[in-house]
């Protein structure tokens, strides 16, 4: 499974991508001054209600809008979000 390091550097190959703390310090990504994705790491205790299995940690990742999107994330580079 991917790292948040991982997730980070596919990231901030995308132009005006920045990696900084959100509130709380939790590490965030920013296009421009707006944050796209953050690691929550406030849920690594609790459980999962299907599996029963602990969450870890969590990549919340934002979108603008309730229609499907699509994103390819591969060790040799990233493709940016794009809604269908």
């Amino acid at each position: 499974m991917p790292s948040f390091a991982d997730v980070e550097a596919l990231a901030l190959a995308w132009p005006e991508t920045t990696s900084t703390p959100s509130y709380a310090g939790a590490p965030a990504l920013r296009v421009g001054r707006k944050m796209f994705a953050r690691l929550r790491g406030e849920m690594t205790d609790q459980l999962d209600e299907l599996t029963g299995g602990a969450y870890g940690a969590v990549l919340m990742v934002g979108v603008a809008s309730t229609r499907s999107v699509s994103c390819s994330w591969t060790r040799g580079g990233a493709t940016p979000p794009s809604a269908r």
